[in-house]
């Protein structure tokens, strides 16, 4: 992008000059600095100041690894997804990255702004890029995620049953465990709207029984739940979550906010208005 000519507010370009003082020369240090302002000011919808800080890791020679998540961050705010991949394609010219992962990232970008069509080529082109090197341990996890983000943008095109075919792939690649509980959520989805309600409540039965060791599970599982309308089941998870972490709300109040939403929902599904406005008052943290 070009440099812009925008200032960011006064407060945090008094901070930024404090900075630029303590590390006249480490842009290294400068660059990470920026990026976390930038990620910052656009969580707080603060998008002209967030596009300086992004912008301005770009107009570095030593942008390092922070130049690919600024171009996830501006084909976002601008929409200019070819220039961000050119952008890319420039950082990782500059590094020691494989191709593969700029085709990965190139998907991400895709992916990112819902074109979900052209994400599912560059998950494609990783997953032939790479199929030569598949023994090899490392690589096995990135087959692995390339073939469930495949999967993934497929289900958003509606090519259902195809999605369900990679996402096999991706099970019994299984090298990357972190995915395990994702890929059964998005098979236990299409399965739902396939019809086949045996096969959802196997997949059900098997989430229930491997991944409910803590919290977060237990609110991915209600996730699961609500989206293939188990309302009973959900909140009867619900009342085991808040058994089992009475004190959910003092160390994860995300979790707890999520929980209490998504039985209210399923309390207003099953028609009881009562339970439904009692789940959702626990919300109101004021």
């Amino acid at each position: 992008p070009p440099r812009s000519t925008h200032k960011p507010s006064s407060a945090a370009s008094d901070v930024y000059k404090r900075q630029e003082k303590i590390f006249p020369e480490k842009f290294t240090d400068l660059t990470d600095y920026w990026l976390r302002l930038g990620i910052q000011n656009y969580a707080e919808g603060k998008i002209d100041d967030s596009l300086y800080y992004f912008r301005k890791i770009y107009n570095n020679q030593n942008r390092d690894s922070a130049g690919d998540t600024s171009a996830l961050y501006l084909a976002d705010i601008e929409g200019d997804i070819l220039k961000s991949i050119d952008l890319l394609s420039d950082q990782f010219t500059r590094s020691k990255e494989k191709p593969w992962a700029l085709l990965l990232k190139s998907g991400d970008l895709y992916m990112l702004n819902g074109r979900f069509k052209e994400a599912s080529s560059f998950y494609q082109m990783v997953i032939s890029e790479l199929s030569d090197m598949s023994q090899k341990f490392e690589i096995q996890d990135i087959i692995t995620e390339s073939y469930f983000l495949l999967a993934y943008s497929l289900y958003r095109q509606g090519e259902i049953e195809l999605s369900l075919n990679k996402l096999k792939i991706a099970q019994e690649a299984g090298k990357n465990q972190s995915l395990s509980s994702p890929i059964l959520r998005l098979q236990a989805v299409i399965l739902s709207q396939m019809g086949m309600i045996e096969e959802v409540n196997k997949l059900v039965e098997i989430y229930s029984q491997k991944f409910l060791r803590n919290h977060s599970n237990y609110v991915d599982y209600m996730r699961l739940l609500y989206s293939i309308q188990k309302w009973e089941n959900l909140v009867d998870v619900s009342s085991q979550l808040f058994q089992e972490f009475p004190d959910l709300l003092d160390f994860d109040p995300v979790s707890y906010v999520t929980s209490y939403y998504l039985s209210g929902l399923s309390y207003c599904s099953l028609g009881n208005p009562v339970m439904m406005e009692k789940s959702l008052a626990r919300i109101n943290l004021d």
